[in-house]
C-alpha cells in the first residue's frame, strides 16, 4: 500500500509519463507484426472490447517497436492486441517506444 502512496506514488506517476514522452505516434500502416510472435489469432469478442476501451480512453500504454530494414517497416516487439484493436477503433497510428533493431533477427 505504501507504494500507491507518498513519494512512491510521484516516482511511478515520473516514470510513467516519461515512457508516454518517450513514444512517438506511428502510422498503423507503417507497423507489420512480428513474423515469429506465437500467437496467430486474437479473440474476436476480447479485440472488440478492447477497440471500444480505446476509442473512450485512448491508447494507456505505448506498444514497442523495432526498425526491420529487410521488410522496409516498423516491426511489433510488443502490443499486438493493441496495435490490432486500433485497427478496429479506426485510428490511423500509434504511440510507440521505438526499440533498438539488434533486439530482434527479422528477416
Amino acid at each position: 500500500m505504501d507504494r500507491l502512496m507518498g513519494t512512491g506514488a510521484v516516482v511511478q506517476r515520473d516514470i510513467t509519463k516519461a515512457l508516454k514522452d518517450a513514444a512517438r505516434e506511428i502510422k498503423l500502416d507503417h507497423i507489420k507484426p512480428d513474423p515469429n510472435q506465437p500467437r496467430k489469432t486474437f479473440d474476436q469478442d476480447s479485440l472488440l472490447g478492447l477497440a471500444e476501451s480505446i476509442k473512450e480512453n485512448g491508447i494507456l500504454q505505448p506498444v514497442a517497436v523495432t526498425w526491420s530494414e529487410g521488410q522496409e517497416a516498423y516491426v511489433l516487439i510488443s502490443g499486438h492486441r493493441r496495435f490490432e484493436a486500433s485497427k478496429l477503433a479506426g485510428r490511423e497510428s500509434i504511440p510507440a517506444i521505438i526499440k533498438p533493431a539488434n533486439l530482434l533477427d527479422l528477416p
